[in-house]
């Protein structure tokens, strides 16, 4: 990112108040100027600053244009900051936006991008608001300025919306090979690149290598450039062959061109080195790499960027060959270099302090590898928490994705030093990262339906518009969907407007700012909170092993318990693939705890989980969890536990999404408002569309979503259940005894439609929604030959199908068999299967409650840090607080008699949501198996 823009300056021929001889002396340095005799114009421009007693704008930027020529900066920093503020008197607007763009540039010379940021901001407002038609394309210029200096800051959400929209300014106001095109589109590239989204950068870098190749010669120096910088992008993206070819081109051109002792040749002779030391080639990695870096340090000097870039590639290639002394050696020169040039807050700078932890974890220096590792997750936190409220979410989802395998290298180490100072730091970042997405998706959501601003308001209209057609595509199969790509992208820009268009949500997330001793600070002295993590097993180099663990906070602790627990193929295997009776009373019955000869695979859930976190959690009676990968399928109070009974007879145990939500001190209002009951529904006849506050939902007659071949399952199809209308029955008496107003959906009233109305309107939803039905959960689809393909295509259900999560997961409401069966629904309806998707569309903001009284309706794909996709996610981000699902089928019967108890602790007993909950769970263990009851969470 080292191209930055000029606006030209304007030099005036005549100023009003010179004298005569002034005014000579100005024309006299205009036309040196005119004939780049500079230091000529500089002698003629003191002499005018002597003779004139007012010196206006234009003279002392003039003057300072000149200094800065000469490179005389301590002369020039002055004058253009007496340049603006005399600009700004005289109302010389061209003066005073020249006058901050230099001076900016002077301050990025030096690599002092937070002074140049102040002043490029300044000249960024004036332009944005006083921009003409004329000049939209030093518009351009300046916000490419602006946004190199965010760049080199590592403020990458700040740098993206302005890198954009001046390449699209570039686009529609210069020819298709323009120069200027090909820099916004390196641009973009490059910051995509950094920020890790591969397939993003790829066809920026594809464009911006086309227009260079007809605009430059074959053997200019930025087509060079660009050469590499494909190279960097295939290296990264595992394509050795490609990386190789873009190397080998630039460096051959560069050769030709300047020889074998050029700076430019030291480009590619470090990016063949890092290239042959991947491969582990390291005889011929190490002269490459020690030729570029001499190269470097005689031609820029030790403290510039490109020296440190190529000695952390020498460091790096010590570490990997073994020779930890010299690369101790070149990683303490480095790190002290990359302070000096970035600054001690710069993810450069912490990159490096990792790289080093890294050594000296190899070398089994703990102790330094422990302060070390703290400082650099500390510095990510930071850059992190910053870059993270300006990005969309799937920029978002990379930027985590290329960055998590420092926190796992930090839970690693944590595995083998639990005591270790570091803990506390990579506990803060553990909890910053947990569901950030869906978070700042709520987030979002709620800040943007509270704008009055009517740019916002229009705006958060068409995202919502466009998430509805979004959703309609993701129901049609891969080849039938029209236009899915570019809507994601569209949705994409508009979220990312929204984001930097809402002050308010800017400040609520930076507010949010939560860390381990603010969770502490909400717990009792009986009580604790456990965030569960997983991660990939760094041992020497990366393992293929998934290890589990558990960060234990406690009031008056000094700092948390970091406990190692499990891998994860032994619970995989005591969990298996089968939610039937048998296999939930083989993982949840009681078992020989004195049985010391079992295997690591024949060991219980309480032996895996909870055993090796009991010594300190003597006294607690009340516990928070916030689980993580595989343990979002177990339900923690049906295990059993030594002494018999199980866990929930010791704890009263909550399942929260992050532990962190105690701290944020949420207002939930508690008051039962109003119920909407769904149940014995009828799922073949027609359904109804029952008319509420005026208001009929939308129905899905668009021309895009034709239904053969859909949902065509091979068997089997959707039976009524009468359970669940005894269910919704018995519920209803409960609640009109309180004269709560309650809307009971049954039979065919039960439809998609109805169930869409309680988010419309102005109206707030129930404040519980309780919908017991046929749940479905489909796991991530198995990719298949394209004979496979073929040969079943007409028969496999398009929720099993997709590739997106929240479409294979989904409720089935009245008149769902139609389509389910045959591929096709009723005419002007819904299709009756509610996906997740669908769900979280709606607003339902307000709702304390959703029940989904259901299959599998906490199942589900676990991607990371965010923990698990499918209706959970959904009814979360569609603003529920509490959600009850289930983990695996439910019977009939006995979920009738949990809902009923569940719902009289609540209302009749005044309990509390979570106290109504383990009261219904301890009564249904005395008198049932697990199979029975303990299928149902409470999530929040």
């Amino acid at each position: 990112m080292k191209t930055y823009f000029s606006i030209l300056i304007l030099f005036s021929i005549t100023q009003p108040g010179f004298s005569q001889s002034c005014e000579t002396l100005n024309k006299k340095v205009i036309r040196l100027i005119q004939e780049g005799d500079f230091k000529e114009a500089l002698r003629f421009a003191e002499k005018a600053a002597k003779k004139c007693e007012d010196k206006d704008a234009t003279l002392l930027s003039t003057l300072a244009y000149l200094h800065k020529i000469d490179s005389n900066y301590n002369k020039a920093i002055p004058l253009y900051l007496e340049s603006i503020q005399t600009a700004r008197f005289e109302k010389n607007w061209h003066i005073y936006l020249n006058s901050l763009i230099d001076l900016a540039h002077i301050y990025i010379s030096f690599s002092e991008y937070p002074k140049a940021e102040i002043y490029l901001v300044q000249a960024y407002k004036f332009i944005r608001k006083n921009a003409e038609p004329g000049m939209l394309l030093q518009y351009a210029n300046l916000m490419t300025d602006l946004a190199n200096v965010y760049f080199e800051e590592a403020d990458y959400g700040k740098a993206e919306p302005l890198y954009l929209k001046a390449f699209e300014i570039n686009s529609n106001g210069l020819n298709n090979y323009h120069p200027a095109l090909a820099i916004s589109l390196t641009n973009l590239a490059k910051l995509y690149f950094t920020i890790g989204n591969y397939s993003k950068a790829e066809p920026f870098y594809l464009q911006a290598y086309e227009i260079k190749l007809k605009i430059f010669s074959q053997m200019d120096v930025d087509l060079c450039s660009t050469l590499d910088d494909l190279g960097d992008l295939y290296f990264n993206m595992g394509d050795s062959a490609k990386a190789v070819k873009f190397y080998v081109e630039a460096f051959n051109k560069r050769k030709t061109v300047f020889g074998a002792q050029n700076i430019h040749l030291a480009s590619s002779l470090l990016r063949l080195g890092n290239l042959y030391s991947a491969s582990g080639d390291y005889a011929k990695a190490e002269p490459l790499i020690l030729q570029a870096l001499e190269m470097r340090k005689s031609l820029s000097g030790e403290y510039s960027r490109d020296y440190s870039k190529t000695l952390e590639s020498l460091a790096l290639l010590y570490l990997q060959v073994g020779n930890y002394t010299k690369s101790d050696l070149f990683f303490s020169q480095l790190i002290e270099i990359k302070k000096k040039i970035f600054g001690e807050l710069h993810p450069a700078y912490a990159n490096s302090l990792f790289n080093l932890a890294n050594l000296y974890s190899l070398n089994n220096e703990n102790r330094k590898t422990d302060s070390i590792l703290k400082l650099s997750i500390d510095i990510f936190q930071k850059n992190w928490r910053s870059n993270l409220r300006f990005l969309s979410t799937e920029v978002s989802e990379e930027f985590i994705n290329n960055n998590k395998s420092k926190i796992e290298f930090a839970l690693s180490f944590l595995n083998k030093n639990n005591e270790a100072n570091s803990l506390t730091s990579v506990l803060t970042l553990d909890l910053f990262l947990k569901d950030i997405l869906l978070s700042n998706n709520k987030l979002l959501r709620k800040k943007a339906n509270l704008s009055n601003d009517s740019t916002v308001i229009i705006k958060w209209e068409t995202y919502k518009l466009l998430r509805l057609k979004i959703e309609k595509q993701y129901q049609l199969p891969v080849d039938k969907q029209k236009d899915l790509k570019k809507m994601l992208a569209q949705i994409e820009v508009l979220e990312r407007e929204l984001m930097h268009k809402l002050p308010e949500f800017q400040k609520a997330f930076l507010h949010n700012n939560f860390t381990w001793k603010d969770v502490q600070r909400e717990l009792k002295p009986n009580e604790a909170a456990i965030d569960f993590v997983s991660f990939n097993y760094f041992n020497k180099r990366w393992t293929d092993t998934i290890l589990y663990a558990a960060f234990i906070i406690k009031s008056g602790w000094v700092k948390p318990q970091f406990v190692s627990l499990f891998r994860e193929p032994q619970l995989a295997d005591l969990l298996g693939h089968e939610n039937n009776s048998l296999s939930i009373a083989k993982i949840y019955c009681k078992v020989n705890f004195k049985n010391n000869n079992k295997s690591i695979f024949n060991k219980s859930l309480y032996e895996l989980i909870w055993q090796p976190m009991e010594n300190h959690l003597v006294g607690i009676k009340k516990i928070f969890i916030s689980p993580s990968g595989l343990l979002h399928r177990v339900s923690f109070s049906a295990i059993s536990i030594p002494e018999g009974g199980k866990l929930i007879d010791r704890f009263e145990i909550s399942t929260l999404n992050n532990v962190n939500i105690l701290a944020a001190h949420h207002l939930v209002d508690t008051a039962v408002r109003s119920f909407a009951l769904f149940g014995g529904i009828d799922y073949e006849k027609q359904p109804r569309v029952k008319i509420n506050n005026g208001y009929v939902q939308s129905l899905a007659t668009d021309s895009t979503l034709s239904f053969s071949e859909l949902r065509n399952i091979s068997g089997g199809k959707w039976a009524y259940l009468p359970g669940s209308l005894k269910e919704i029955v018995g519920i209803q008496k409960i609640v009109e005894s309180f004269k709560i107003p309650i809307i009971k959906y049954s039979l065919q009233d039960a439809s998609e439609e109805n169930f869409k109305q309680l988010s419309a309107g102005i109206n707030l939803p129930p404040s519980i929604i309780h919908i017991a039905t046929h749940g479905f959960t489909f796991p991530v689809p198995v990719k298949k030959s394209k004979l496979e393909v073929l040969w079943v295509n007409d028969k496999k259900l398009v929720f099993l199908k997709s590739n997106d999560p929240l479409t294979r997961a989904g409720l089935v409401m009245a008149g769902g068999n139609e389509v389910w069966m045959r591929g096709i629904p009723f005419p002007n309806r819904e299709d009756g299967i509610l996906t997740a998707r669908e769900v979280s569309n709606l607003n339902l903001e307000g709702c304390m409650l959703a029940t989904l009284s259901a299959c599998e309706t906490g199942l589900g794909e676990i991607k990371g840090s965010e923990g698990v996709f499918g209706l959970q996610r959904a009814f979360k981000m569609a603003g529920v607080q509490y959600l009850m699902v289930s983990l695996w089928k439910v019977p009939d019967k006995e979920t009738a008699e949990f809902m009923e108890i569940f719902y009289t602790n609540l209302l009749k007993n005044k309990m509390p949501i979570r106290s109504a909950f383990r009261q219904t769970q301890l009564a249904m263990s005395k008198q049932y198996s697990p199979f029975q009851w303990a299928a149902f969470v409470l999530i929040e």
